[in-house]
């Protein structure tokens, strides 16, 4: 929109001049912000429900990354790039094992999508993440460790899920893997991030002391879910950036604040 003279004209580019838009234009235009804001949550919602159909109730991390805008042409997200992206071998090393995301086999083909999972129950490490045709990338991830017996007030010794520090590189993990992920596709689209942690009753924070010595467990929270503020990220900016802090929500929702350097990103490895 341009105001001159005390009036304000929608305009429209062409190739080679800059036009007032018709009533027409300015509607369709509208109308076209509108409907992608639909579909944008339709695609959350649905993976959402998908994945509150699990066989156990622990802890669940639920990342989304959705095009701001709708791509021109749909990905091939059956090519080798995007393979080796979900693969995770060029991140080896960067992240500590268990959140490099590192896929154990030959991605999975489904309709429009390609997806990669580990399901070690027996270790903890269970996770889902895959890319579809139309730029939507989405992680699933159970993997939240549990602590050794301890007491709450006058509870009986329970063990619980527990966050902790290094588990912020889940976030980082993921944004790395839609960085490159629009690198490899030659897209240059903004992302919408919607994350969202799901069976939280039971969840725990534990924080180790300043000295790195014995730590303390906070919690349980009192609370079914925890929902993230929605991250708008711009073309040309990092993903793994805007998601490097999303960790300190969970530390609010415990009322603390992380400390300064605590938060562990891309290198942190030990």
């Amino acid at each position: 929109m341009v105001t001159l003279q005390g009036s304000n004209r929608f305009h429209i580019r062409h190739t080679e001049s800059t036009d007032a838009m018709t009533t027409s234009e300015v509607r369709n235009t509208v109308l076209s912000a509108y409907n992608r804001d639909e579909a944008i949550e339709k695609l959350r919602n649905n993976l959402v429900v998908q994945a509150a159909v699990t066989p156990n109730f622990n802890p669940t991390v639920i990342l989304q990354a959705i095009p701001l805008t709708e791509p021109t042409e749909p990905w091939n997200v059956y090519s080798t790039e995007v393979e080796n992206v979900l693969r995770g071998n060029a991140r080896e090393g960067q992240f500590v094992p268990q959140l490099t995301l590192r896929a154990m086999s030959t991605p999975t083909v489904d309709v429009e999508e390609v997806f990669a999972e580990n399901t070690s129950l027996s270790h903890g490490d269970t996770w889902k993440i895959g890319v579809r045709a139309n730029g939507h990338v989405y992680l699933v991830y159970k993997g939240l460790q549990v602590s050794p017996e301890i007491t709450f007030g006058n509870s009986l010794p329970l063990t619980y899920p527990y966050f902790s520090s290094f588990y912020n590189q889940i976030f980082c993990s993921f944004g790395a893997i839609v960085d490159d992920l629009l690198n490899q596709t030659g897209s240059a689209h903004g992302c919408r991030i919607y994350c969202q942690l799901q069976h939280v009753g039971n969840l725990t924070l534990y924080r180790s002391d300043m000295d790195g010595g014995q730590g303390n467990y906070f919690g349980p929270l009192d609370r079914t879910e925890l929902q993230w503020p929605i991250r708008n990220v711009p073309p040309g900016s990092s993903i793994e950036q805007a998601c490097s802090h999303m960790g300190e929500t969970i530390y609010q929702a415990f009322h603390v604040l992380p400390r300064s350097d605590e938060l562990k990103v891309r290198g942190s490895t030990g």
